[in-house]
Formats: structure tokens, sequence, C-alpha cells
């Protein structure tokens, strides 16, 4: 490390170090001085910093817990929790260390992306699974968290299928190939090299600024049947060919995202089944089926090929009707030190308010001043309290009523059917 001055960083998804108090304080001071240019952080793969254990009797959450409330919670154990782990890693007073923590995680990566980078997350990564839906959409999360909170974003590449992975030996062996599988594809064998391939791409040209392999071992092996000699295996060549590719094309340009979700910080929407409540504990509501909804519709056809056989290209590697033009924000009030400079609405030309928020007197001014300034904000009826009517232009009549079809008021705008099932919807 000291030769080279590469970047590095720490696994911590598969074991703990055990120093002595020596040790310990040594390691802890080596990171944090000559290393520390080239420390990256460490990297957790699925989950924030592996504290699981002491969650059973620490994390205090219930469902009568606001959102707030419940985030908050969390924020708090984590906080402790990692502070106790590095505590006793380098036997010496850490703090959480979140400026050094690199999560990558995989379901509720979109629940916590925005806290995770306002905690003190420099470094934020994601792990995208093969039937996870919507691949675009995470990402839209994880770059909007990284650019609103000053940070960067990376991804943590794990060719997983369900429960299994693609790997072309039963077990790593240099002395030859032990149950070499020339092809494996399928519900139960790991998705597909395209797969592999299309998620590097994909991942770069959306802005990730590095890519951590989960099984970066299995790049190489020795082939078989008969005597071969070491060499890429097909996971190793389509990394080889991806590397090339970048070095040959280093200045990529920048994600453009003219368009921008903003959200409650406390949403705690996750797509998948998993945790199957917000915050574990949080039931269902309205705001999160309409969050649902909305992200059906900016990725359309997701909600579609969702319920379609489960294959590895297909629910991932959506062709959204609107291409790769969203980021996620979050109406935090307290911003990072980096993110101060400027309200994170004024990078982008609309902002689509999504879900149930809870608006500040801090973001009903963010909202008048970007408005006032040309942006477009696209708001319900259920998401103005506390918004004033000289902002919005009209007033509540609270009176409901139904209908199936609408009529789109924009100037300049082409006659369209917009006919559907039967709504409800407020008088102004």
């Amino acid at each position: 490390m000291r030769e080279t001055k590469s970047p590095f960083g720490i696994l911590i998804n598969y074991g703990a170090a055990k120093f002595t108090e020596a040790e310990g304080k040594a390691a802890f001071q080596i990171l944090n001085t000559e290393l520390k240019d080239q420390f990256l952080g460490l990297i957790s793969g699925e989950s924030v910093g592996y504290v699981w254990d002491l969650a059973p009797a620490e994390l205090k959450i219930s469902p009568s817990q606001s959102r707030r409330e419940l985030l908050e919670a969390h924020r708090q154990f984590y906080t402790n929790a990692l502070a106790k782990k590095w505590r006793d890693t380098f036997q010496t007073e850490t703090g959480a260390m979140w400026d050094r923590l690199i999560p990558g995680q995989s379901t509720s990566s979109t629940s916590f992306a925005h806290s995770l980078t306002q905690w003190g997350v420099q470094l934020l990564g994601m792990e995208t699974a093969a039937v996870m839906p919507m691949t675009g959409m995470r990402i839209a999360f994880t770059r909007g968290a990284a650019r609103q909170f000053g940070g960067k974003f990376f991804y943590y590449h794990a060719p997983n299928f369900g429960d299994t992975a693609t790997t072309f030996t039963k077990a790593q062996n240099f002395a030859g190939p032990d149950f070499f599988y020339h092809s494996r594809y399928g519900p139960t064998m790991g998705p597909s090299l395209s797969w592999y391939r299309k998620s590097y791409y994909l991942y770069y040209m959306s802005g990730a600024s590095a890519i951590y392999l989960e099984q970066g071992h299995d790049q190489f092996f020795k082939p078989g049947p008969g005597e071969h000699p070491l060499q890429l295996n097909p996971l190793g060549r389509i990394t080889e060919e991806f590397m090339n590719f970048a070095e040959k094309h280093p200045d990529r340009g920048t994600p453009y995202t003219p368009i921008a979700f903003l959200l409650d910080p406390a949403h705690g929407f996750e797509m998948t089944d998993y945790p199957q409540w917000p915050f574990e504990v949080s039931q269902i509501d309205r705001g999160d089926r309409a969050l649902r909804e909305l992200f059906g519709v900016a990725y359309y056809p997701g909600l579609v090929v969702e319920g379609e056989p489960a294959i590895a290209d297909r629910q991932p590697f959506v062709s959204s009707a609107f291409g790769d033009v969203f980021d996620v924000l979050t109406a935090t009030d307290v911003q990072s030190p980096k993110a101060k400079a400027q309200s994170p609405l004024s990078s982008y030309r609309a902002v689509v308010v999504g879900g149930r928020v809870e608006w500040s007197g801090d973001w009903i001014q963010k909202l008048t001043d970007y408005v006032r300034g040309g942006g477009t904000v696209l708001i319900n009826a259920a998401q103005i309290k506390k918004v004033p009517e000289s902002l919005l232009g009209v007033r509540l009549t609270n009176v409901t009523a139904e209908a199936d079809s609408a009529t789109c008021l924009s100037p300049g705008e082409d006659a369209q059917d917009l006919s559907g099932q039967l709504f409800r919807y407020e008088k102004v």
C-alpha cells in the first residue's frame, strides 16, 4: 500500500479483526494518518455495518411510532451500535465513523439511501440482485441521495438470482477444476452473463464512482476437463472487457436528470417484498401505495413485467418510456456542509412530490423560491398541508367527486384520451 499509493477498502461482511489493544490502536492510527488518503472505508455489503446481533435488545421500534420516530430510532441504534463495534475492534474510542462506512444495501437501499448520506456516509453503495425490479429506479434513489448530500455512489456487483449466484467452480481451486460448470443459468443457478455485462455498463453510465465485486475471487480458474493454465473465467473476461472500455472512455460525461422526485425523509419506501413493511413495523398506507404507482408510471412498463416469470434481464432492465431522467430527493431539513450552498432543487427543471410529505417551514420556502425562479412543481391535493394558497394559486373546497376521465389544461398540450379506472378527486 505504501509503494502503490492505491486506494483501498476493507470488507467487513464475513468476519471481524481480533486485535490486541496495541494492535487495534496501531491499526486505527495508521488508517487515519499514513493511509488516510488511500483508505476509502469499510465496505458493508447488504447491511449497515453488520450490527444485527444488537438489534433485538437495542433497536426500540413499535407500530405505534410515526415514520419520523422510526427513522430516528434507527439512527440512534446504528450510531450507538457502530460506535461499540469499532470501539471493540480498534480498542479505542472511534465514534460511529459514518464517514468511513460504505454500506452496499440491496433490499432497503431505497429506504435508507438519503438517511445514510445525511448521517455522514460519503460513499454510498447499492446492490441489485437479478430479480429486483427496475434497477434504474433504485439507482435514482442512490444517485439522488449522493447528489443531495454532496457524496458519491458505487455499485456493489453481485451476480445473484434469488438465493443462487453465477459461479464457475464449486470451490476456488487453483490446482484444477472442482465441478466446473461451462454454462449456468436459471432460477437455481444465478443470472446470465448478459446480466453481468449489462450491470457494469449501466452503473458506469449512470454515474457510479466505483464498482466492487462481491465475488471478486471468481474471476479466474483452471478449467476442465484435463489440465489447463490458470486463466480468466467468463466473468473475468467480461470484467476485463469492461475495464478496457472504461480506460478507453474515461470522460463519460454527467448523467442528465432534469426531473426529481421529492419524498418525505422518512418515507421508508421499498419496492421488493423484504422487509415487507417500512422500517420493519410501519403498516402500508396511502402514501406507500401512491409511491408504488408513481414509480410504476415513471418506469413503465416496470409494473407490467414485474408479474411475468422471473428472468434475470427482464424485471431489472426495464426500457422505461421516459428513460433515465430521474433522481430522488428527500425534504430533509438538515443538509450536509457540502450541500448547504444551494437548494437541492436548483439542479432540476421539474420536481414531482411523491407520497406523504410533512412540510417544514424551510421546505415551504424552498418550494416557493424554486417556483418563483422558474421551476415546475407537481403536487396533489393530499400533499398541500401547510403550503400557502398564494403559492398554489388555488384553494380546496373540501368537496370530493369521482370520475373516470380527465382533461389536461396545460397550454399547447395535444388532445389525448385520459379515460381509465374510476378515481376520486378534490374540487378546488
